[in-house]
């Protein structure tokens, strides 16, 4: 892995140093199963342990004899053999073949990766809470499509984030406990050197169970579940990423990411603040599903071993790990830096024209419409046209044909007063019936006239306008958040009373 993305523990999980070590680990758990089942003499099983322990593994002499042999494993055996008498030599990788040895040893490297990912997603973990709690009374508009539907909190979208994410680390955490299987049942699996006895030992010394059914290896299926759900927390992630994307662009600013006070943006923009933490992590993302996509596909084998597997898995499971601890570390100063807008979320609601509401409002509608003859199609039809009345842009072709007329546009638009437009609100459009003919909807000037006409019926009443008014209140819209807070946070602190203007 780069540098720039590589983590360095991972990097010793994976070294050259560690690979000997922990063959040589395996190596002593059969020696040790063997002197335990008392097949061997004691006096031996101490001279062999003593000679491993008082030596360590030398990387270069192990590279030495791996450019003659072409056979790592034999090489290592030949690095350490050095060490050990002649006559208890036999001792020594008995009656197994290499990948009895590196089985369990990888297996041990993936579960010790595991815990380090781990211990990141819960660090991000917690910096998104944080932030949900801090936001929990954050309106802001809710999109589907990339089109305003449902306000919401910005809390609630970050315990959405934290509840996916929390999903797929208590699915890791499951999926670790089932790493148990390994083996060391000889050439082809089926005991001829080594009996059953003896590798059960040997792999509980370890830490494991013994996979029956193995051939040289183990199924690489038994594999694909962890690295599936690290992808799956990845993706999480990088949606994550995407959305904050989405709302950092300069049109209409939600939030920003950190920008530190020398930081620049852009070589030829010095205006710009890009997202370039979101969209590594969105990049880190293609690159965790394309080592997934090679693990994947090292589960097939030419009958009982081929070594197809081998070197992909020397790269794909390390560099996924890399790449899966750099995502998250992002990802959590990102969250934990983020520089939020709440104005700029309730300007949103407000440019809405009032179609924040027009859900639960078209529900309310219905409920009085009945009595006055209007139909669930109509209802959802005035506030289809309360909306296109008020929100859809004016077309003027002549702007975009015209480049004398370009500027004066521009400046004309820029001493428009906002706060005129605010007051057109599909609330009291529909509430004082004055619902206008559309060019984009097909709908008559009669068939307005008569709704104009019911709405000005309905509308006739304190009780009737009072509960309009609460229908349009975000205090109302947002009241059952709470149940999310409660199940996403248990803790009483996630889920305060709501204290308006607090």
């Amino acid at each position: 892995m780069q540098e720039r993305y590589a983590d360095t523990r991972i990097e010793r999980i994976w070294s050259n140093e560690e690979l000997l070590l922990g063959w040589q680990t395996v190596e002593k758990a059969l020696i040790q199963a063997r002197f335990n089942l008392k097949l061997m003499p004691e006096v031996d099983f101490r001279a062999i342990m003593e000679a491993l322990d008082s030596t360590p593994p030398n990387v270069d002499c192990w590279k030495d004899w791996d450019n003659r042999l072409h056979h790592d494993l034999n090489a290592a055996l030949k690095e350490r053999m050095r060490f050990i008498p002649g006559d208890l030599q036999r001792w020594y990788h008995s009656g197994i073949t290499s990948y009895d040895t590196e089985e369990a040893a990888m297996l041990r490297k993936i579960i010790m990766a595991i815990e380090i990912y781990e211990a990141e997603v819960v660090e991000l973990l917690g910096v998104i809470k944080s932030q949900a709690l801090k936001y929990r009374y954050t309106p802001m508009m809710g999109v589907t499509h990339g089109q305003w539907a449902d306000p919401q909190s910005f809390g609630k979208r970050l315990a959405c984030w934290h509840q996916e994410l929390q999903m797929g680390l208590t699915l890791l955490r499951e999926l670790k406990l089932k790493l148990i299987y390994s083996k060391m049942s000889g050439f082809v699996g089926n005991y001829t050197e080594i009996t059953p006895e003896i590798e059960k030992e040997a792999l509980r010394i370890l830490g494991f169970k013994p996979y029956y059914g193995a051939t040289q290896i183990v199924p690489r299926t038994l594999y694909v579940p962890v690295a599936s759900t690290i992808g799956m927390m990845s993706k999480t992630i990088a949606n994550i990423a995407m959305t904050i994307r989405l709302g950092a662009r300069s049109a209409s600013v939600l939030y920003h990411e950190p920008f530190g006070k020398q930081q620049t943006g852009s070589t030829a923009g010095p205006h710009k603040r890009n997202t370039i933490n979101d969209e590594k992590a969105g990049g880190m993302d293609i690159m965790i599903t394309k080592y997934i996509e090679m693990i994947i596909a090292c589960c097939g084998t030419w009958e009982e071993r081929d070594i197809a597997h081998s070197s992909v898995e020397r790269n794909a499971w390390p560099d996924l790990f890399h790449a899966s601890i750099h995502q998250a570390k992002v990802m959590t100063k990102m969250i934990g830096g983020l520089v939020v807008y709440p104005k700029n979320m309730m300007l949103e609601i407000v440019k809405t024209n009032g179609c924040y509401a027009a859900n639960v409002a078209k529900e309310q509608l219905k409920e009085w419409g009945e009595s006055y003859g209007l139909s669930a199609a109509d209802c959802y039809k005035i506030f289809q046209l309360a909306a296109f009345n008020l929100s859809c842009p004016i077309q003027d072709e002549d702007i975009g044909n015209d480049p004398g007329l370009m500027d004066a546009t521009l400046r004309s638009i820029e001493q428009e007063d906002c706060s005129g437009h605010a007051r057109r609100n599909i609330q009291y459009h529909i509430s004082l019936g004055e619902l206008e003919p559309s060019g984009v909807l097909d709908i008559t000037d009669e068939t307005i006239k008569v709704w104009n006409t019911k709405l000005r019926a309905i509308f006739d009443s304190v009780e009737v306008n009072e509960r309009w008014d609460e229908v349009f209140s975000l205090k109302y819209l947002l009241r059952n958040e709470a149940k999310i807070f409660e199940e996403v946070f248990p803790e009483p602190e996630a889920h305060e009373e709501y204290v308006p203007g607090a």
